[in-house]
Parts: C-alpha cells; structure tokens; sequence
C-alpha cells in the first residue's frame, strides 16, 4: 500500500513540476500577419463594353481608347470615352469625354464623365456641352454641371446646370440661363 501511495505522490510531484516550468498549457503561436493581396487591375486598350436588355436590345454602349479595370472597387476608367445610350434598342443620345469612370453594380450602371463632355441626340434634333456629366441607367437620366450649352436648331441656350433623360427628351437648363435664337431667314 505504501508503494502505491508513494508512486501516486510522485507522479503528482512529477505533474506538478512539469507544468510550473512550462510543459503544461501553451501559448498559440501568432502566425505573421500577411497583407492583403492587392487589388486586381487590369489594362486594355481598344476597349468595348455593352449591355442588353432581357429582350436582347442594346441598352447602352461604351468605347474608349483604353480602360483602367479595377475588381475591388467594381469600377472601370475609360480614356477618351463615346457612350451610346440606346432607347428601345436604338441609339438615342451619344457623350464624348476624355475620361469616363463607370460604377456596375448587378445590373445597374451609371458613368460619370469629365474633362468637357459633348453630347448629342443621334436624330440630329439637338446638342449639349458641360464641364462634367453623370448618367444612370436604371433611371435613364443624365445631371450635367458647369458651363452648360444646349442647342437645338437656331436656339443657343447657355446655363450652369442640364439635366434630361433618355426616353422623355426633354433637357432642362437652369443656372443663369441666357438663350439666343439665330435667325436663319436671311439665306
């Protein structure tokens, strides 16, 4: 029995100096902390990007010299952009700019371009220019500021604001808003 009893008290003796020096619990190891990868960009040139309805109609189109992609932002830089917006899959309105950066998020889409923004209505019926310009495609409609000019046939109206959209074509010029209408009769 005093064998017994004896073994027990050591093994505990045992167990007891083990853990106090450190064989017991361990600390986790800290793996080294990893950056994160950076973010996917990519790079073309003689780019274009479209989108249909579920009709199989264009609802608008983008061309540019070149693109800027990034993933982790769902944003692309178009340079030297031509967006053709398409009304019932015909081409309504075309805007010309030097840079464009479009935001897709599902199947919404809105592009907001600068650096001098012309734009006209592919039936020839009227143009605009402004410094910069955003349009959207689940609204269809598009806010352009800064030194806004439209113009349809004799009628020159400059202003600061313009906004439209595509299916109603109706354009709104606010912002100290002047017009001029050149008389074409003395031809």
């Amino acid at each position: 029995m005093r064998t017994r009893t004896a073994r027990w008290l050591s093994w505990a003796t045992a167990c007891l100096v083990i853990s106090a020096f450190g064989c017991g619990r361990r600390k986790p190891v800290q793996k080294p902390v990893e950056p994160p990868p950076p973010p996917v960009t990519g790079k073309s040139s003689g780019v274009r990007s479209v989108m249909d309805d579920a009709q199989g109609r264009r609802l608008w189109e983008v061309t540019a010299a070149s693109s800027e992609q990034s993933q982790e932002k769902g944003t692309v830089v178009f340079h030297d952009a031509r967006v053709t917006v398409y009304d019932k899959g015909k081409p309504s309105y075309r805007f010309i700019a030097p840079k464009a950066v479009a935001l897709t998020q599902g199947k919404r889409f809105a592009i907001s371009l600068t650096g001098g923004v012309s734009a006209k209505e592919l039936a020839g019926l009227s143009a605009f220019t402004v410094d910069r310009m955003t349009w959207a495609s689940d609204t269809r409609a598009f806010v352009g500021q800064g030194n806004a000019r439209y113009t349809q046939g004799p009628l020159d109206m400059p202003g600061q604001r313009l906004s439209g959209a595509v299916p109603v074509r109706v354009i709104n010029v606010t912002g100290d808003v002047h017009f001029t209408w050149k008389d074409d009769s003395s031809r």
